[in-house]
């Protein structure tokens, strides 16, 4: 069977809220095209602004994405999604499984409050990435998030669980609060850098975040090779490897149970 594949059909002078698509499981073509959604103040129907086609609803392909596009994949809980193009504000938001992958940019509150699944953005987020959902205080609470670009302001608040790849930069007020969870950042750090954190995983390149840790021995730590592979399983490509680790631990903060390991 083939994905089911939206193209629009037009330029959109309207934002579309794309929630519905993450009910498209287990439902045919023809019922997908007679769903409702509203553009502007007009109900409209789905095939009225996309293009359709496929029969495999567990694979759900949309070209041609646009900014315009907010919450797609937003709840999304199995199966496949895949964007090709620019998305719109909370795109994978609150998705509690499968798997989103992006090819191009994301607005804010990409994968804000996500609770399991793998989203993949090949290419740059907005603020409040794996940042808390409007309506919880808190951010990631499980599941992978791989940004391949930069993240901007405020990303990775108040984290619970899960892990975080950027390979990118984060912009200033990032992973703030975070409770626990593993984050990976191999660019530049923004101001005001996991403020207020009281554990957690950090591996990253940037050494201007070690000044309030405390340097730890010399000495081979013998779990980092399982990390790695667990990872680079998880992310399915080599996102680590085997190169020299300094670790750092003992913030100047007592309630600071971090730990850090920064690439050299």
């Amino acid at each position: 069977m083939s994905a089911i594949t939206l193209i629009p059909k037009m330029k959109f002078k309207f934002r579309l809220d794309l929630s519905g698509i993450s009910s498209f499981q287990s439902m045919s073509v023809n019922r997908i095209k007679t769903l409702p959604l509203m553009y502007g103040n007009k109900e409209m129907r789905y095939e009225e602004l996309f293009k359709i086609t496929g029969s495999d609803s567990s694979n759900i392909v949309i070209k041609s994405s646009n900014e315009m596009m907010d919450n797609v994949g937003k709840n999304f809980s199995c199966g496949n999604l895949t964007i090709h193009g620019n998305v719109g504000h909370c795109c994978g938001a609150e998705m509690t499984g499968g798997k989103i992958t992006i090819f191009g940019n994301a607005l804010d509150r990409v994968a804000s409050g996500i609770s399991g699944g793998i989203l993949r953005l090949n290419g740059n987020s907005g603020d409040y990435m794996c940042g808390k959902s409007n309506h919880k205080n808190e951010g990631i609470n499980d599941g992978l998030v791989i940004i391949t670009g930069n993240a901007g302001d405020y990303a990775i608040q108040r984290m619970r669980r899960g892990v975080v790849i950027v390979k990118g930069n984060v912009g200033k007020n990032s992973c703030t609060e975070i409770i626990s969870g593993t984050v990976i950042i191999m660019g530049h750090l923004g101001k005001n850098f996991a403020n207020k954190i009281k554990r957690g995983t950090f591996i990253v390149k940037d050494s201007k975040f070690t000044k309030n840790y405390t340097k730890s021995n010399v000495c081979e730590y013998n779990f980092m090779p399982f990390l790695i592979k667990h990872i680079n399983q998880l992310s399915r490509e080599k996102i680590l490897s085997l190169k020299s680790f300094e670790r750092f631990t003992n913030h100047k903060i007592a309630t600071n149970l971090s730990e850090l390991f920064v690439i050299r």
